[in-house]
């Protein structure tokens, strides 16, 4: 296909509103057919790591094409040890999942997504517990896009769309929004309003009460600056208005929303290229993220009643107000099988004092994903794939080395090291089935590889496997070790 603008790195997948994107539309008109808007929407609609193949199937509807295509998915997980082998909890599970995607331009400016999801999961171990073996349909991405409004840099997305930034260290997210796009040369621009409208899954009865009347304002600015550097702008409002039950009172299982939130979020990237002279030869790829946070919170607590039931035990409303930073670089060498060495350092900041009435701890939106790629072929969960935890009362320091592999194919060696700001007895998000003492900071360190193998025009295959190694802040599980391992095969058509 031909590209008619560029669009930005990310802008991806499911059905409406605003990811992030760094690049510009040219305003370029090819062709009378459809296929420009097509094209254009077609960016919409992929994700950073989605490789669709260039010769789609399509067929001719009322004198355009019509794009089919979509992928399968197989992924068997195995888990080992996330409680340190204290109850007994380890998995090995397999998901499944096909995804079929519709593409069709109406006029050079006016395009349709629809996507839509079959889901398959089958617990083939579970030391502790009954086997779970469900399926699904899932609406996917579904919007209306409309570029150029009456000749403009303005462009106006409609339906459900997935959000995504470049890291993915702000959202990636699904969402029922508008979303209107401005685009110049040097510059790209979004402003969005989100609300979930109605259920995803045919596993759910109602809309999930953690995503009820949650309505968001989502922006977000790229400026390249210079050739190979930007800077990003994001912001994002959250207002929560589902209401808190009263305290005692009695509610239904299935409408347990343990947190409200009206937050709201600013932040900055930096990010670019740097290329090296002797002795330093190579290239330094750069990020910066910034992101700041403030609100009001209510956490609720329930404990159980009855069949069906529970009842509120406590209510705690407090203030938030917190900020985190992640900076990095990688430097691609041009030694000896050419590595790539990856250094970063993230901070979250911590609640030195929980009971003052403001929670001082960062918190991501509930959107982020933590992923991306150290330039090499797959993204990975560059917070540590077995632990995935929140950037919230934590340092992290990251080192990697990675090496390309045959024609499209890499491998990454990937370090941790976790430490709590402040010793709390909690880590936020985090996968571990076990909790820190509250008395040292020292949550541990872990050991990842990331073998991706794209060697091939439909097939995607990668290897994560991870290792936790818990510090002293686990008390007696000091020392112990957690792992995983996760195998993906994606074939795309």
């Amino acid at each position: 296909m031909l590209s008619i603008f560029r669009s930005g790195p990310v802008l991806a997948g499911l059905l409406i509103i605003f990811p992030v994107a760094c690049g510009a539309a040219d305003g370029s008109v090819e062709g009378q057919d459809g296929s420009e808007a097509a094209v254009s929407a077609a960016d919409l609609s992929r994700r950073p790591d989605d490789r669709r193949p260039d010769d789609q199937f399509q067929i001719q509807l009322w004198g355009r094409p019509l794009t089919i295509g979509g992928e399968y998915e197989f992924e068997p997980t195995w888990r080992k040890d996330f409680d340190f082998d204290n109850s007994g909890d380890d998995l090995l599970r397999l998901d499944q999942q096909i995804e079929l995607e519709l593409l069709y331009g109406f006029s050079p400016d006016l395009a349709l997504f629809l996507e839509g999801k079959a889901f398959y999961r089958k617990d083939l171990h579970e030391e502790n517990g009954p086997e779970k073996d469900e399926d699904s349909f899932e609406r996917g991405e579904m919007w209306l896009y409309a570029r150029q409004l009456y000749g403009s840099n303005w462009g106006v997305q409609a339906g459900r769309q997935n959000f995504i930034d470049g890291r993915e260290w702000w959202w990636d997210e699904d969402l029922d929004a508008v979303r209107l796009h401005y685009d110049r040369k040097r510059l790209h621009a979004e402003i969005a309003i989100a609300e979930e409208l109605a259920r995803v899954s045919t596993l759910e009865d109602d809309l999930d009460p953690e995503k009820e009347d949650v309505f968001r304002i989502l922006g977000s600015a790229s400026w390249r600056w210079a050739k190979r550097h930007s800077v990003e702008f994001f912001f994002l409002d959250q207002d929560d208005s589902s209401g808190t039950p009263a305290l005692g009172a009695v509610v239904s299982d299935t409408s347990e929303d343990e947190v409200d939130s009206d937050l709201t979020w600013y932040g900055l990237r930096a990010q670019g290229r740097i290329k090296a002279k002797k002795p330093l030869a190579g290239r330094f790829h750069y990020w910066v993220d910034y992101g700041y946070v403030r609100g009001r919170e209510t956490l609720i607590d329930f404990d159980p009643f009855g069949p069906g039931q529970i009842f509120v035990d406590d209510i705690d409303r407090r203030d938030v107000r917190g900020w985190a930073t992640d900076l990095g670089v990688t430097w691609e060498t041009k030694w000896a099988l050419r590595p790539r060495i990856t250094l970063g350092y993230a901070y979250g900041s911590g609640d030195d004092n929980p009971a003052d009435g403001t929670d001082r701890a960062y918190h991501q939106t509930g959107m982020h994903d933590n992923n991306d790629k150290f330039r090499g072929v797959d993204s990975f969960r560059y917070y540590g794939e077995l632990l995935r935890p929140e950037l919230s009362n934590l340092h992290i320091v990251t080192l990697a080395i990675g090496f390309p592999l045959l024609e499209n194919s890499s491998v990454e060696l990937v370090f941790h090291n976790y430490r709590q700001v402040h010793a709390s007895d909690s880590l936020r998000n985090a996968r571990l089935d076990a909790d820190p003492d509250g008395i040292s900071r020292s949550i541990g360190t872990e050991y990842d590889i990331v073998l991706g193998i794209e060697e091939w025009k439909h097939l995607e295959l990668e290897l994560v496997l991870g290792v936790f190694r818990a510090g002293s802040a686990f008390g007696a599980d000091d020392g112990e070790y957690a792992s995983t391992a996760i195998f993906k095969l994606n074939y795309n058509f």
